[in-house]
């Protein structure tokens, strides 16, 4: 039995050289600088009605004072 493993394969158990099917195609996503946080491809619907909530009344709060500012009467 040689000690040395080729890249790609491994030992099994009972010590037969075996393929390493993790090796090549993987089927994940690659990671990069934008996917890496993953929460913002899902967002649980309580978290995006809070948002969208508060959202809502920031861009209320901004009109009463565009208002309240260029009030015209």
């Amino acid at each position: 039995m040689s000690g040395q493993v080729p890249s790609g394969f491994y030992r099994s158990i009972e010590g037969a050289l075996m393929r390493d099917r993790r090796v090549g195609d993987r089927r994940h996503i690659p990671r990069g600088d934008a996917d890496s946080d993953r929460r913002g491809f899902s967002r649980r619907a309580a978290d995006r009605e809070i948002v969208e909530r508060e959202h809502h009344s920031m861009i209320e709060e901004a009109l009463a004072e565009f208002a309240a500012e260029h009030e015209m009467f």
